[in-house]
């Protein structure tokens, strides 16, 4: 069983699972793609069991200007029932919460059915308390409502968001490589920075203080959520979690690293067995990055990220990039570098040097 970040590509599976739960005609597919790839208010993860999507879960995320720190609440949680009784309610609730730790939240609500037992059961079981707040609800006209021609059915223009004819706004990457991580823990999703990478992730804000940043975007991964976070609350931006930008799969805990990655870089399509390949990592990589760029004409983005990850961001660019080049950055932590691209066309690559 996977419990992951949901990607757009999910969204026929999602689609499905959504009507067996919220009802039919719920949302359309498209929209639910769409969600996937552009809404950065809302978190949504799966569970998925042989390729299968069996459960989601949905956390949306919350500013307010009476408060000085977000919050965030759960608002879907579903598990086929095929697949009930056997914990995966519970590690998607585990992994939202991750998530939220991950931005900086650590104060969340969800509502459930005043008959809902089930759900109240397991709710309590992991730590979760009755308010004794009351919620209400209201519902006025909405504007489909309205008789035909009316103004509120008048189409109006629309924009995709991607680009359109021959012309590209360039747009500024900065991806900066997570800070010193503890490999005491394994599990790739939760590892922490350590004392010193928390420390050098707090010195970026000043490193970086002549860029104003348009989005902060990371890996789902703690250890490079950490390492841009205090960047992202300098500058009072969001930092929105891309389930694409994620470090490479290897498939298993790696004791002799050097010898793997020679070995990876030597055979691009070599994978451990349930891994990734470097050639697999670059496509997801390459995939994710361009589906920001085109969200983002003219803009300033920084991106949290990983050694390998980023290498074959490199390589795809400068094809000349290997393991040697590759080598060379792996004790540099943190590590940023600028590209600056039109469309899918690298016309600038810059090193950012940092005091360290």
């Amino acid at each position: 069983m996977l419990v992951r970040f949901a990607r757009p590509e999910d969204a026929p599976a999602l689609h499905v699972l959504n009507e067996l739960f919220n009802g039919e005609g719920s949302n359309a597919e498209r929209a639910i793609a769409s969600s996937l790839a552009h809404n950065r208010l809302e978190l949504v993860c799966v569970a998925e069991e042989q390729s299968e999507l069996v459960g989601f879960c949905c956390g949306q995320l919350f500013d307010s200007l009476c408060y000085n720190v977000r919050y965030a609440e759960v608002t879907e949680l579903f598990v086929l029932e095929s697949h009930r009784r056997r914990g995966i309610a519970s590690r998607l609730m585990g992994f939202m919460e991750q998530a939220f730790a991950a931005l900086g939240i650590f104060d969340y609500q969800l509502f459930t059915g005043v008959e809902n037992a089930g759900a109240q059961t397991l709710y309590r079981g992991l730590g979760y308390a009755e308010s004794a707040e009351r919620m209400f609800r209201k519902r006025i006209p909405h504007p489909q409502d309205a008789p035909p021609n009316t103004p509120s059915n008048t189409p109006s223009d629309t924009h995709s968001g991607a680009y359109s004819g021959a012309h590209f706004d360039e747009v500024t990457i900065y991806f900066i490589r997570h800070a010193e991580s503890d490999h005491a823990v394994r599990e790739d999703f939760i590892r922490p920075l350590t004392a010193r990478g928390l420390a050098d992730a707090e010195r970026l804000p000043e490193a970086l203080a002549g860029v104003r940043f348009d989005r902060i975007c990371s890996s789902p991964y703690l250890r490079a959520v950490q390492t841009v976070w205090p960047l992202a609350r300098a500058q009072g931006l969001h930092c929105e979690l891309i389930e694409g930008l994620h470090e490479q799969r290897v498939g298993e805990w790696v004791e002799d690293f050097r010898p793997f990655a020679e070995k990876q870089w030597a055979d691009f399509h070599f994978r451990l067995p349930g891994g990734e390949s470097l050639a697999d990592t670059q496509a997801r990589m390459i995939g994710a990055l361009h589906r920001l760029v085109e969200g983002a004409p003219g803009q300033t983005l920084a991106i949290g990220t990983h050694g390998e990850a980023l290498s074959t961001v490199l390589r795809y660019y400068r094809p000349g990039f290997g393991f040697a080049d590759f080598w060379r950055i792996v004790p540099l932590l943190p590590y940023v570098i600028r590209l600056r691209l039109r469309g899918t066309e690298c016309v600038g690559m810059e090193e950012i040097p940092l005091n360290r």
